[in-house]
C-alpha cells in the first residue's frame, strides 16, 4: 500500500514539477499564465510566432530561446528618414515640415501601405474622409450658424430610445451643438464635441483625450502601440495619429463604435481650478502672446502683463460673436466667455467627447491624480497593460552632434533602456510634461472669490462631476450620470 502511494506522490511531483517548468518557459516570454489571455493577447502571440517562424528560415526552435515580446515601437532603429503616411488625405500637400506631420525612424511607415495598423483591411475600414472645399465650407458654417446656441444642454445621460440606435442622435450630429466634422475645418474654437475622442481598435477601447488632462501622453501611447519610433516626439501634428481619430472617421464606422457594447469608452478628469491655472501658466504668459492680448484689449501694457484675474474675469463676459473664427489671439474669441469657441485649453471638459450628454456610454472616467493605478487598471481591462502599458518607456533621445534639437524628431529609447517603468506609472506632473506645477503656484494665483467664480459659476458643471469621481471614488460613467441627472438612465 504504502508502495503504490509513493508511485502515486512520484506521478504527482512530477506532473507538478512539468507544470512549473511550462510556466516558467512562459513567463520569461512575457505571456502571463494566472490570468485568463485576452483576445488581443493571443493575437499577438499568433502574430509573434508567425515573425520567429520566417526569422528561422526552417531551423529548429526550441521554446527556451524565445525572447520576451518587443513592441515594434521599442525594436532598434535602423532608419533615419520621416515618411508622409500613404493614404492620408493630406498626404503631398506642399508644406516644409515633413519631420512634423510624418513619421520618423521607422522603416513601415515609408514601405508599408497597412501602416499604422497590421493589415491593410484595418486600415482601408479606417481611412479617413478627404473633404472637398465645398463641403469643407458648408461644415463649417453649420457650426457657426447658430451663435446663440454656443452651449451643450447638459443632460449627463442619453434617453434609452435613441441611445444606439440614430448616428445623428447618438453622436449629436444635430441643430444645437456642431457636428463631428466641425474640427475637421477649424481644429481649436468652434469644433465639435467628438474632437478629442480617440480609439485603440485592436482593443476596442475609445479614450478621451482632454487637454491639459494628459492628452498628449495618451495620444504618443497610441502612436507607442502603432509602432512608431518616434513616439516620445510631439504627436499633435502627426499625420499617423489621425486615423484613430474618431472625429475623422466615417459617419457609418463612428455609429458602429458608438453602438457597440463590445467598445469601452474612458476619460480622465482634472480639478477644474488647477487644470485653468495650468492653461494659463502655459498658454498666456507667454511675452509676445501677453503683448498681443493686451493690445486687443487697449490695456497699458506693464510688467504685470495679462494676469490671472483678468484671464478668468473675461471668461465670465458673455459670448456675443455670430459665430467661431480662427484660432487669432488678436480677436479674443477664445478668451470671451466659455463655450464652442472657447480654447480647448480651458473649454470646460464636460464639452469633450459628449460627457455633458452621453456620460452613461463611459464605463470608466478616472482621476487624474490617481492616474497611476486607474491607468494600469483601464488597460489591463481592455488586455493592454501586458504587451504594451508596462513597456511603454517615457521620453526619448533629440538630436546629436550639435544639430539643432526638434521636439518632432525624437527617437525612442531601445528595449533594454533603464527608465522602464511603464505608460503613466510616475509622477502627474511629470507623466504630463506640464510646463509649470500648478499645484504649487495655486495659492500664489487663486484668491477666495476667484475659487467660487471657478467652481461655482464658470466650471460648476466639471466641478459637480470631478467632485463624485475624485472624493466619493465613483468611476463608472452610468452610475455618475445618474447621480447627477437624478434620474435613471
Amino acid at each position: 500500500m504504502s508502495r503504490k502511494i509513493h508511485q502515486e506522490s512520484h506521478i504527482v511531483l512530477s506532473y507538478i514539477l512539468l507544470v512549473a517548468q511550462i510556466l516558467r518557459l512562459h513567463s520569461r516570454d512575457g505571456l502571463l499564465l494566472s490570468t485568463a489571455v485576452t483576445p488581443i493577447d493571443q493575437a499577438e502571440w499568433s502574430r509573434r510566432q508567425k515573425r520567429r517562424s520566417s526569422q528561422t528560415n526552417g531551423e529548429t526552435k526550441n521554446s527556451s530561446t524565445l525572447q520576451p515580446f518587443i513592441p515594434d515601437a521599442l525594436q532598434p532603429i535602423t532608419y533615419d528618414l520621416c515618411c508622409e503616411v500613404k493614404g492620408h488625405p493630406s498626404t503631398g500637400s506642399p508644406t516644409n515640415n515633413l519631420d512634423c506631420r510624418g513619421t520618423c525612424f521607422t522603416d513601415r511607415a515609408c514601405t508599408d501601405l497597412s501602416y499604422p495598423f497590421d493589415t491593410l483591411g484595418e486600415k482601408q475600414k479606417h481611412m479617413l474622409r478627404d473633404l472637398d472645399d465645398e463641403e469643407r465650407i458648408r461644415l463649417k458654417q453649420r457650426c457657426v450658424e447658430k451663435p446663440e446656441l454656443t452651449l451643450p444642454n447638459v443632460t449627463w445621460c442619453s434617453s434609452n430610445e435613441t441611445r444606439y440606435n440614430s448616428t445623428e442622435i447618438a453622436l449629436g450630429m444635430y441643430g444645437h451643438v456642431p457636428q463631428p466634422g466641425c474640427s475637421l475645418v477649424t481644429e481649436g474654437g468652434g469644433s465639435g464635441p467628438w474632437q478629442h475622442l480617440y480609439i485603440i481598435p485592436k482593443a476596442k477601447l475609445a479614450f478621451c483625450g482632454i487637454p491639459k488632462v494628459g492628452i498628449t501622453q495618451w495620444i504618443q501611447f497610441v502612436r507607442f502601440i502603432a509602432g512608431a519610433k518616434d513616439y516620445p516626439a510631439f504627436p499633435h501634428k502627426k499625420q499617423d495619429k489621425d486615423f484613430f481619430r474618431f472625429d475623422k472617421l466615417n459617419p457609418s464606422l463612428q455609429q458602429e463604435i458608438w453602438s457597440s457594447k463590445e467598445w469601452t469608452f474612458a476619460a480622465f478628469l482634472r480639478d477644474p481650478t488647477e487644470r485653468l491655472l495650468s492653461a494659463y501658466l502655459d498658454k498666456i504668459t507667454d511675452t509676445k502672446i501677453q503683448k498681443e492680448i493686451q493690445s486687443a484689449l487697449g490695456m497699458k501694457v506693464t510688467k504685470l502683463g495679462f494676469k490671472f484675474r483678468d484671464f478668468v474675469e473675461r471668461l465670465d463676459l458673455e459670448f456675443n460673436k455670430t459665430g467661431c473664427t480662427d484660432g487669432n489671439v488678436g480677436n479674443l474669441n477664445s478668451m470671451t466667455g466659455l463655450n464652442w469657441c472657447s480654447d480647448p485649453h480651458w473649454r470646460p471638459q464636460i464639452m469633450s467627447c459628449g460627457l455633458y450628454s452621453n456620460l452613461d456610454r463611459f464605463q470608466f472616467v478616472g482621476d487624474i491624480n490617481n492616474s497611476s493605478q486607474q491607468t494600469q487598471d483601464l488597460l489591463q481591462r481592455v488586455g493592454l497593460w501586458e504587451l504594451y502599458g508596462k513597456r511603454f518607456i517615457n521620453g526619448g533621445i533629440g538630436f546629436d552632434n550639435d544639430i539643432e534639437f526638434s521636439p518632432c524628431m525624437v527617437r525612442s529609447h531601445h528595449w533594454n533602456y533603464t527608465e522602464h517603468v511603464g505608460f503613466q506609472q510616475i509622477g502627474v506632473d511629470t507623466a504630463f510634461s506640464h510646463k509649470k506645477n500648478s499645484q504649487k503656484e495655486f495659492k500664489k494665483y487663486y484668491t477666495l472669490d476667484l475659487l467660487d467664480l471657478v467652481n461655482k459659476k464658470l466650471y460648476a458643471d466639471d466641478y459637480k462631476l470631478y467632485d463624485l469621481v475624485h472624493k466619493r471614488k465613483i468611476t463608472n460613467g452610468k452610475q455618475l450620470a445618474m447621480e447627477l441627472s437624478g434620474t435613471g438612465c
